[in-house]
Formats: C-alpha cells, sequence, structure tokens
C-alpha cells in the first residue's frame, strides 16, 4: 500500500509556446503506508521547524523545492535579514533525498513536450482545412493539466498492478481551490465505473503543501528531474548538484518515466545517457515492461485526439 504525492513542473501548464518552459511534468512519490510515513512526516516536521528558527520566521515555512534552491522569498529576506546560503539550501535538498532513501520511496513521472505538443495539434488542424490565421492563435490546450493527470493516474495504476499494490493519491492544492477539483473528482469516479484505475483507492483528494508535508518528496524529485529533462533534451545550462542528487537518489528508484515527444526520451534510472529516440519513449524497470509499453502510448495518442477536438470546438464556437 502507498500514500501517492503528485506535484508538477513548469506551472504555465496549458500554455504550449512559453520557450522559458517547454515541458510539462506531474511527478509522483509512492510513500509506503506503513511506520515510515509517519517517522518521514515527524522528520519533516523537524526540519520545518529548525528552519523556521534558523530565518526566524512567524510559522514554520512550506518545502518548496524552487524558493529553497533558488532561496527565493523568505530564504532570501527573512526577519532576522540573514539569508539562507547556497550551501544550506544544497543541505535542505541532501536531507530531503536522503530521508527519501532510508523510507524506500519510489517515483514515476508524465513529461509533455509541450511544444512538440503544439505543433501536432496545429498539423492536424491544417488537415482538416482550418484558417491558418485561426490555427496561428491557438497557443493554449483547454483542459490540458486534467488531461495529463488523468494519463498519470493510469500509469501510475500500470505500475501499482505490477508491484501488487493499491495506492490512494493526493496532489497540490492550488490556492484559492476552484471547481475542477470536483470535476477531478468525477471523471475519476466515472471511469472507475468502467474499469479504469482498480488499483487507485478512491478519488485523489488536494492537499496543501504547508499541511501536508509529504508533497516536498514529490515537489523536489520533480524539480530535481524537470531540470535534467531540459538540460539534457533542451541544451538548459547545467545547475549545481542536481545532477548528483538525481543520478544517486532519483534515478534508482525510478519506476518509470512516460513521456510524450519526438524531442525527448525517458532517462534510465541511474544514469546521465538516454534512450533511442522514439515519438512515445519509456523506460520502465519492472518485470511485464512489455504491457505497460503498450496501453500508455494508446493513452497519450487519445489525449492529444482530445486536444485536437477540444481546439476544434473551441474554434467553432
Amino acid at each position: 500500500m502507498f500514500l501517492i504525492y503528485i506535484d508538477e513542473f513548469g506551472n504555465t501548464g496549458g500554455k504550449l509556446d512559453n520557450p522559458k518552459q517547454p515541458l510539462y511534468q506531474l511527478q509522483a512519490a509512492l510513500i509506503p503506508a506503513d511506520n515510515r510515513w509517519v517517522w518521514l512526516e515527524n522528520e519533516l516536521f523537524n526540519l520545518t521547524r529548525r528552519l523556521q528558527e534558523r530565518l526566524q520566521l512567524h510559522e514554520a515555512p512550506h518545502l518548496h523545492a524552487v524558493e529553497i534552491y533558488q532561496r527565493a522569498g523568505y530564504y532570501r529576506t527573512p526577519p532576522n535579514e540573514r539569508p539562507l546560503s547556497p550551501d544550506e539550501a544544497f543541505q535542505i535538498f541532501d536531507e530531503v533525498f536522503q530521508l527519501s532513501d532510508r523510507a524506500g520511496i519510489l517515483y514515476a513521472s508524465v513529461v509533455i513536450d509541450k511544444t512538440w505538443l503544439l505543433e501536432r495539434v496545429h498539423d492536424a488542424l491544417r488537415k482538416q482545412g482550418i484558417n491558418p490565421r485561426q490555427i496561428g492563435r491557438i497557443k493554449r490546450a483547454p483542459g490540458f493539466r486534467q488531461r495529463v493527470f488523468l494519463l498519470l493516474l493510469e500509469w501510475l495504476d500500470l505500475h501499482l498492478q505490477n508491484l501488487g499494490a493499491h495506492g490512494v493519491v493526493f496532489f497540490e492544492q492550488e490556492e484559492p481551490s476552484t471547481d475542477k477539483d470536483l470535476a477531478l473528482s468525477t471523471v475519476y469516479a466515472a471511469l472507475r465505473q468502467v474499469g479504469h484505475f482498480q488499483r487507485l483507492l478512491d478519488a485523489p483528494s488536494p492537499k496543501a503543501k504547508r499541511t501536508s508535508l509529504p508533497l516536498a518528496f514529490a515537489d523536489f524529485a520533480g524539480y530535481v528531474s524537470g531540470h535534467i529533462y531540459l538540460t539534457t533534451f533542451f541544451s538548459r545550462p547545467e545547475r549545481p548538484r542536481l545532477s548528483d542528487w538525481y543520478v544517486a537518489h532519483i534515478g534508482p528508484r525510478v519506476l518509470g518515466d512516460l513521456t510524450m515527444g519526438d524531442r525527448i526520451v525517458a532517462i534510465p534510472p541511474g544514469s546521465s545517457t538516454v534512450l533511442p529516440s522514439s515519438p512515445f519513449s519509456i523506460h520502465a524497470r519492472l518485470t511485464g515492461a512489455q504491457s505497460l509499453t503498450e496501453n500508455p502510448a494508446a493513452s497519450l495518442s487519445t489525449v492529444v485526439r482530445e486536444l485536437e477536438r477540444a481546439f476544434e470546438k473551441k474554434e467553432g464556437g
């Protein structure tokens, strides 16, 4: 049994033409649902309390990887005017990943090349004879986040089936919350009734980072692995320590990354090399990997078709 926490990397989401964020990734952290979870939560509480004392904050901070790594917000301008140093930020990452190793946390993600997706949708609409000017104005994918989230649920369900386990899913809640949380639960219930997500127990539940500290494991892993994908496939500058953390702590515990796009492929666990390129590249360190590489590819094609239909509906009024 696992408690599964999900966070995103690439917060522009459905805006597909943002050159600063060509990727959208949903990262899942699978935490064993036993006394290790209790121990992890207590250790994270201790970490936040130490940070509160170090920075002299009025309340314990939430553990947000990008703010810590870049020393932004109150990590840069704390009340005591003693900003977090780079070494202190790296130490926090070290501690989070050491906790992950000791608890046996597993990882899985879905990684989308948004530029490739936009090009594919544009090509499909051109073939349908839609006005090129209208196509050129299409920059967003309606319902993009929700569709990718459902794809990740299917990906997780396949991994849980292979592990002979079940899981409960939690994801970061936007503040303020929107009606999409309810809509997602409704879609989950409808799909479960027709045979989907049999290894996932109950509808995914929204959580806030400040009160649900284990979300940090998905957040930190997504921040590191997301930048590894950017460095590997989009020639982004390599940032200090990220590759070390990925190879030492994330890669060896990756069940599988599902990637979508011609320009990106899944990175093998514990390695800085990549697999041969293919439109739907899947890496799964699992037995019965063949069955895991068939359904997800079909699901990705379905996602693209659904996005195409959404664009058609939007343009058609």
